[in-house]
């Protein structure tokens, strides 16, 4: 996956659906979805909103006053889905490439 770039002061809105091997959705229905991004001691919580859970669609936000006191840098980040008893599964690790804003 490339780098989603996001300027510094910016809202965070980025739709992810959980696929299985061959592609297709996975429902995601009663699972527990988090998100976070993380460099070194820097951790921030994505909000996580359900758009079609049983099509694994959902959308990662942050608000631009959160960004606001990111870091500029490339910041890891991943989704996790909690099955509940004990199954537990990550998305691909990806990147967001937080840029100074130009414009105050």
């Amino acid at each position: 996956m490339a780098d989603i770039e996001i300027k510094r002061g910016d809202t965070l809105s980025l739709d992810v659906t959980r696929v299985d091997g061959a592609g297709a959705p996975v429902d995601c229905t009663g699972h527990t979805v988090t998100a976070q991004a993380k460099l070194g001691a820097f951790a921030a919580t994505l909000t996580v909103t359900a758009i079609n859970a049983a099509l694994g669609q959902f959308r990662l936000s942050a608000t631009a006053a959160a960004t606001a006191t990111w870091p500029v840098a490339r910041i890891s980040a991943d989704v996790k889905y909690d099955q509940g008893g004990s199954v537990i599964r990550r998305s691909e690790t990806f990147v967001l490439k937080v840029v100074q804003e130009i414009t105050t």
